[in-house]
């Protein structure tokens, strides 16, 4: 850990592979909050690459440390980015970070003291040294232990692949390994899939160690799995097997989506089924979420203001570069949702915004509306009881794009105003803001668990605070299951339900007023004092 009078900043791991960065670490000024922050990288023409942290994740570990500064428990932060060069690990570092106050910090650090996943390997001329430091009866040992290392990885390679080419072809699933609903939706597909006698090849980024991981999956067999460096590389060894079906169910994370929407078109035309399923809107913009660079939904404009926009929107891309023209990003993926056997959608909503960005393609899409039937069974109404203080319930792990943002600023109003109003969020909160009396943060919690921990805390009403457009959300379901008030915003599948329901409230302008607005008026039609 480096620490300058009142800053603290810990890299706690960093992976650097094929022109991509990925790590993170947390930073805390005890005085201020972060504005801004990057990691600056020498490169070995002379140039640096800076990566741009995303702040505001929750540390524990940190505000432990730290118990007496309010804004510690936010300091962690990611680094992701891409690199126009190569690292000069021989090199010096930097660490800037930009506080609210005005104030800049920077930490000077040796590429050699940063935690890297992957250093650069010595090769031949490391070779003496390496003898001269352990010795040669010791290195002969090693030699043989790498040699044995070596049979048993080419004999479970060639086990690898003739599992895949025996029995039944495959089905290939390609999936993103960040958790959520998607990845929920996977494992339950892939249960079924299994379930019906069929083989399945997940494939998915590891985005920790930058290469990409292929799991080979047959009824009552243990899982194989390989390793890929690239994306070149993981097409080069799909080439190798059987394959009935393909199931795009999310491309968020992959280096080179648009190789793989090309590979499955190319598959498609030479046989077989191809499936997408509509989790996000990846397919219409790098940007996934639909969020612009200035933090709101987007609307889907025309490539023109894309072109714009990108540039500018690194905190939404994951740190990938952006495409010079979002036209071929578009016209890679209307060949994949064209030649699509189905495209499964999870609201209507999701397929008006999809054909939004295809005005002239989307009457060829194969379309099947097929909304989620989550498990329901575990939730109950909550009961409410009348308060002299109003209390707002938000659920989930509310990013920016979920809302984050929108949180803070109703605390602040019910702050600024003085309103009788609390606001408890059952999850975690992406936050770089300053504390509230107004908020609490209850954390990690049991599904199950709900309606009891709603009633412990008097909840009278929810708030659904997400700014992007959503396909679906379980959260909303299950919200209503218990029978609370809701309010949401007038942006996708969270606002195409909540209008039909009867303790719903639909607020048109996104904003922490608008919504302030609307909690006020559910608290006092549900009979709850409001002064």
């Amino acid at each position: 850990m480096a620490s300058n009078v009142t800053s603290h900043l810990a890299i706690d791991a960093l992976t650097v592979r094929n022109g991509r960065v990925f790590g993170w670490g947390w930073f805390l000024d005890t005085d201020a909050l972060v504005a801004t922050a990057a990691l600056e990288l020498p490169l070995l023409d002379g140039g640096v690459a800076s990566i741009a942290c995303v702040e505001g994740a929750t540390r524990a570990d940190v505000a432990a440390v730290f118990p007496d500064v309010a804004h510690a428990g936010n300091a962690g932060f990611m680094l992701m980015g891409s690199l126009a060069g190569t690292v000069d690990f021989g090199g010096s570092a930097r660490f800037v970070a930009r506080l609210r106050d005005g104030r800049m910090h920077e930490f000077a650090i040796p590429v050699t003291s940063l935690p890297l996943q992957d250093r650069p390997g010595r090769g031949l001329r490391g070779i003496p040294a390496r003898l001269r430091e352990i010795g040669l009866a010791a290195a002969a040992r090693a030699v043989g232990r790498r040699a044995q290392a070596s049979v048993r990885g080419m004999a479970e390679s060639v086990a690898f692949y003739l599992a895949g080419w025996i029995g039944t072809p495959l089905t290939v699933v390609f999936d993103h390994a960040l958790g959520g609903g998607a990845n929920a939706f996977r494992d339950a597909r892939i249960e079924s899939l299994l379930a019906e006698g069929r083989a399945v090849l997940r494939v998915s980024p590891d985005v920790a160690r930058l290469d990409y991981v292929l799991s080979l999956m047959r009824p009552g067999r243990r899982t194989r799995e390989r390793r890929a460096p690239t994306v070149e590389r993981l097409l080069h060894e799909l080439s190798r097997f059987r394959i009935a079906t393909i199931e795009v169910n999310n491309l968020v994370s992959f280096d080179d989506p648009l190789a793989i929407v090309r590979w499955c078109v190319d598959r498609r035309a030479a046989g077989g089924e191809l499936v997408f399923y509509l989790h996000d809107f990846h397919s219409v913009c790098p940007a996934f979420t639909l969020i612009d660079a200035d933090g709101r939904y987007c609307g889907v404009p025309a490539p023109d203001a894309c072109r714009a926009c990108l540039p500018r929107n690194a905190a939404n891309l994951l740190g990938f570069p952006a495409p010079p023209d979002n036209r071929a990003w578009r016209e890679g993926w209307a060949d994949l949702l064209t030649a699509a056997d189905r495209i499964v959608a999870f609201s209507q909503v999701s397929v008006d915004i999809l054909s939004r960005a295809y005005p002239e393609r989307s009457h060829l899409f194969r379309v099947e509306l097929r909304p989620h039937r989550p498990d329901l069974s575990h939730l109950r109404p909550v009961r409410r009881v009348a308060s002299n203080v109003v209390t707002v319930g938000v659920i989930g792990n509310i990013s920016r794009a979920k809302g984050s943002d929108v949180v803070h600023a109703l605390a602040a109003l019910v702050e600024a105003r003085q309103l009788p109003m609390r606001i408890v969020v059952f999850g975690t909160l992406q936050s770089n803001a300053a504390a509230s009396r107004a908020l609490h943060v209850h954390g990690a919690f049991v599904p199950h668990d709900l309606p009891e921990l709603l009633e412990r805390y008097g909840v009278d009403v929810c708030l659904m605070p997400s700014v992007c457009p959503e396909t679906y959300s379980f959260v909303t379901d299950e919200i209503m299951a218990m029978e609370m008030p809701l309010v949401v915003f007038g942006i996708g599948a969270p606002a195409e339900r909540v209008a039909r329901y009867t303790l719903g409230a639909v607020t048109t302008d996104i904003t922490a007023e608008a919504a302030l607005a609307d909690i006020m008026r559910l608290a006092e039609r549900a009979t709850i004092p409001f002064a």
